[in-house]
């Protein structure tokens, strides 16, 4: 403190000096310096030093960043990425000395970075998103992501199941408050197989010609790929087929979207022999009583007929003569009259059936009935 202190002299006849007094200062106690150091993650720091000495007062102020030699200051920018420290002492008038401090200034200036598992192509089922944030240095602090426009939603992960192509926005904040750019995605699903628009006839006579015509729709991710499977062999849409042979066709049409969905048809084709068919007698009389009808193979076809397939306007022949069974299986075969409704004028008749070698026939011609 500041201490008093009196004094006089005499001589030695007696003389006797006024009393003088004088001030003797005395600080033992060195000075208090405070920061304003911030103590979580930030982008960048202006510090101040703020010292204080009761007594004499304050001198001077040094700091030294991160090692460097003291200078002289009482404020300082800390601005290099990283745990930065800060030494700093005060002297006061009286040359006492602070004790050296050390603080710890934390700077990020980094953005962090959000990485996502959005699949880069279609999917059929639902997606379950998982947004994967990182920062070096400050840590995280919050991840935002919005669907569809929707308003901003913190987390890292959702799922999508409705068809569709979703918007998904997200970003990152870190602990030192440094923003990600928004990063923008897109997650496209499709559920629904693409839908096959095909005509096709049961049966076709031979040596005709069949387009293997079709549409296909898919209206999300889109048709990718189209294969036709003709009797065991590759076509395209819109190829045209030739039957030489009479028997059974297999046709398969197969299509696949974009989200690996795939829609399949399946078709069977019957190609018939055509024959030729006359009726006996050639006017047939709506009363009871027997007709025949005769049944010609095309050149080049010597099998018999297999009698237990045949019909003719749908009525089953059906004869326990075994003379009329044997006339049937080279082509001749009796009906009675009274199977059949009749209207008088011409009337279409169609014979069909199998011959022994399984081959199908069918066989048409018109016949004059009377009452």
């Amino acid at each position: 403190g500041v201490n008093s202190v009196s004094f006089y002299s005499v001589d030695n006849a007696g003389n006797k000096e006024e009393v003088q007094n004088v001030e003797v200062k005395v600080d033992k106690t060195a000075p208090e310096t405070k920061s304003d150091a911030p103590t979580t993650w930030v982008k960048e720091a202006d510090v101040t030093l703020t010292a204080t000495d009761a007594q004499s007062g304050v001198a001077k102020t040094f700091y030294s960043l991160n090692g460097s030699e003291f200078k002289e200051g009482t404020t300082l920018s800390v601005g290099e990425e990283g745990i930065n420290h800060v030494s700093f002492y005060s002297v006061d008038n009286a040359g006492n000395k602070e004790e050296t401090q050390i603080v710890e200034i934390k700077v990020d200036k980094t953005v962090p970075e959000t990485k996502s598992d959005v699949p880069a192509s279609w999917v059929k089922e639902d997606v379950t998103v998982k947004l994967t944030p990182s920062d070096s240095q400050s840590g995280i602090a919050k991840t935002y992501y919005t669907i569809d426009g929707s308003d901003l939603i913190d987390g890292t992960s959702f799922t999508l199941s409705q068809e569709g192509i979703h918007d998904i926005t997200y970003y990152t904040v870190d602990k030192a408050g440094n923003i990600e750019a928004t990063k923008t995605a897109q997650v496209k699903i499709d559920k629904t197989a693409p839908t096959i628009f095909a005509n096709f006839n049961a049966e076709y006579e031979l040596g005709s010609t069949l387009n293997l015509t079709y549409s296909a729709q898919d209206n999300l991710s889109g048709i990718v790929k189209e294969e036709v499977i003709f009797n065991g062999k590759k076509y395209k849409n819109g190829d045209t087929v030739t039957f030489y042979q009479p028997g059974e066709y297999t046709l398969s049409i197969k299509t696949t979207d974009a989200a690996g969905l795939t829609t399949i048809i399946e078709k069977t084709f019957v190609v018939y022999i055509l024959i030729q068919l006359d009726v006996l007698p050639k006017v047939i009389h709506g009363n009871k009583g027997i007709f025949g009808v005769l049944a010609t193979l095309p050149k080049g076809y010597c099998s018999t007929f297999d009698i237990s397939t045949v019909t003719l306007n749908g009525i089953q022949f059906t004869s326990k003569n075994w003379g009329l069974q044997k006339l049937g299986e080279f082509g001749l075969f009796k009906f009675e009259r009274e199977d059949f409704e009749w209207n008088p004028g011409y009337v279409e008749l169609e014979l069909r059936g199998k011959l022994s070698n399984g081959y199908v026939f069918v066989g048409k011609t018109n016949a004059l009935v009377k009452r």
